[in-house]
């Protein structure tokens, strides 16, 4: 059957590539920028791209000027939702011993305040991480700035 007329899943290259340049990819091109096969490019584009060779994949997406960590991006954000994060960080939080994702909290207040501020920046495509924690610990219990905590991320970025 002509892949023309098989609808491309969400997770294949073909919808990714759409979805991220705003363009339907040109197997020829492809073909005659990585030197691949037609077979080969036709089957990567509409197969999910979990189950396309990584070379195979990125000498396509190189060819179509898209960014591996563009990809990785994208597929993060198809796969979260708010209610699964909502559940994953409330199952990283215990009242009993203030804990949240591993950091313990000296007082109740502090330990809730974290935790209703993580929570609802989640409905707002926010997903947490122990760092984002770390930082709300860094605030609340050892009294560091906000500037402080900001410069430091800022000086970390840039070393990397």
């Amino acid at each position: 059957m002509d892949k023309k007329h098989i609808k491309p899943s969400s997770d294949s290259l073909y919808s990714i590539i759409v979805n991220l340049t705003g363009s339907r990819p040109n197997p020829s091109l492809i073909v005659s920028d990585t030197k691949l096969s037609r077979s080969t490019v036709n089957d990567a584009l509409y197969r999910s791209v979990g189950k396309t060779s990584f070379d195979v994949a990125t000498r396509i997406l190189k060819a179509t000027d898209v960014s591996v960590d563009e990809v990785v991006e994208h597929l993060e954000q198809e796969i979260r939702d708010p209610k699964t994060e909502e559940l994953k960080f409330i199952n990283e939080t215990d009242l009993s011993t203030l804990t949240i994702m591993g950091i313990q909290f000296s007082t109740k207040e502090n330990f809730w305040k974290t935790r209703d501020a993580i929570m609802n920046n989640i409905y707002e495509g926010f997903y947490p991480t122990k760092r984002n924690v770390e930082e709300s610990y860094q605030i609340l219990e050892r009294n560091v700035s906000s500037e402080k905590v900001i410069n430091d991320l800022l000086d970390e970025y840039r070393e990397n």
